[in-house]
């Protein structure tokens, strides 16, 4: 019975330990695949050029390692690599609305998978709005970036950017999200704040953000008045 029992467990032991095998193996692969992309991942994540052959083999890369595993950082990651190639093509370019479109797929996937990306959210909602103007989907990818990371500091100035942007478009229930981003610029840089909402025309949606806080608001103007002519 003894001898029965431990062939039983030793059995079970081992399909459960060719399982575990069965599925790393893939993951596995997908990580060697994109291994030789490393590089250009990093300088991406820390906001350095990347070249646009290193952007093309980042592309490649990331569709090979899906073919071994479909996570959502290998889809967000090649839908950042497609966004910063659409970018590099003049608008009247018949493959940068294809690029586009691809990279917005390739996030929508990635989203799919792992929705508490506030980087992909940002991204999803930057192409949307290439692709179809400040619609209900770039809004509602824009909602979902601040939601799942309000206070990620090397997504503020990109996303406020964005936010800026779609201001005309954000419906009240989402405004204090944009409102409470402005506050937090502020407090990371009050001149970069000034000098964007001034390039974006939205000096009045400052002052409605700052006017709870009368000394910041004196500032804001001093800041504002010292860069007209």
């Amino acid at each position: 019975m003894n001898s029965l029992f431990r062939r039983c467990v030793g059995v079970v032991t081992g399909l459960a330990a060719a399982l575990l095998i069965a599925l790393a193996v893939p993951r596995l692969l997908a990580s060697l695949t994109v291994l030789p992309s490393a590089p250009t991942l990093n300088r991406l994540q820390s906001l350095e050029p990347v070249e646009e052959r290193h952007l093309e083999q980042l592309v490649r890369n990331q569709r090979r390692a899906l073919i071994w595993q479909a996570g959502g950082r290998t889809w967000t990651d090649l839908g950042l690599a497609q966004l910063l190639l659409a970018e590099r093509l003049a608008d009247t370019d018949p493959q940068s609305q294809q690029r586009f479109a691809a990279a917005r797929q390739a996030l929508i996937e990635g989203l799919s998978v792992a929705p508490a990306n506030p980087f992909g959210w940002s991204r999803l909602a930057y192409a949307e709005a290439v692709l179809s103007g400040w619609s209900e989907r770039a809004i509602s990818a824009l909602r979902m970036a601040f939601i799942t990371g309000p206070y990620e500091p090397r997504l503020l100035w990109p996303r406020l950017r964005l936010a800026l942007a779609a201001w005309p478009y954000i419906q009240a229930p989402d405004q204090e999200m944009v409102l409470h981003q402005v506050r937090q610029a502020w407090a990371a840089d009050p001149e970069a704040l000034t000098a964007l909402v001034a390039e974006l025309d939205q000096v009045e949606l400052a002052r409605t953000a700052l006017a709870g806080s009368p000394g910041d608001a004196r500032a804001f103007e001093t800041l504002l008045a010292a860069r007209r002519p």
